[in-house]
């Protein structure tokens, strides 16, 4: 098999994934392992699948294949600490993204994700950095530009200011009602 068919099939299986398709994507990026078994994007992306159909031992599986084939990829950590945060683990989840941070310092989705654990956690004043790093980001997108990642940029941002106010309330709290709260969102990630 060459490399067009790697690429037709990772393609299909973006596609696939793009329409709700997570059984088609897996296929399909299947289909790319089996033809080069080292690429660690193939097993990034058919975890992204397994976490859509909520099968996380699976998505565990590919993102450790894609560390051990690829250690300084920071989509395989910020998948990693995406698994983590769904299974509850914020702790597992905080230390993968800041990893993913250590290779990519501005991907703007971890460390939005990043500051929502943290929120999670009770980790407010790193949070608040985080919603206002992703802020500044988003607001360095020259106004002409139409790419795709300004639009993500400024999708983060409008959730980054929503979390950054939620974060100034919180800590607003008397420090009862800031442990009920930190309490009643810990047991709901379980």
């Amino acid at each position: 098999m060459t490399i067009t068919e790697w690429l037709i099939a990772y393609q299909n299986g973006i596609e696939a994934g793009k329409s709700g398709n997570n059984d088609g994507a897996i296929k399909y990026f299947t289909n790319c392992i089996e033809i080069d078994n080292d690429n660690s994007l193939a097993y990034v992306s058919r975890a992204m699948a397994f976490i859509g159909l909520k099968k996380y031992k699976e998505a565990l599986s590919d993102t450790h294949k894609a560390i051990s084939l690829a250690p300084n990829t920071p989509g395989a950590y910020s998948t990693m600490a995406l698994i983590e945060w769904l299974l509850g683990d914020l702790a597992a989840s905080l230390l993968y993204y800041n990893q993913a941070l250590t290779y990519e310092p501005n991907d703007i989705s971890s460390i939005l994700n990043r500051g929502q654990v943290r929120r999670d956690i009770g980790e407010l004043d790193g949070a608040i950095q985080d919603f206002m790093k992703v802020i500044d980001i988003a607001s360095s997108y020259d106004d002409n530009e139409t790419a795709p990642e300004k639009l993500i940029a400024l999708e983060s941002a409008k959730i980054a200011e929503t979390q950054l106010s939620l974060c100034k309330m919180i800590k607003s709290m008397p420090p009862e009602a800031y442990s009920n709260f930190l309490k009643k969102k810990l047991n709901n990630n379980k």
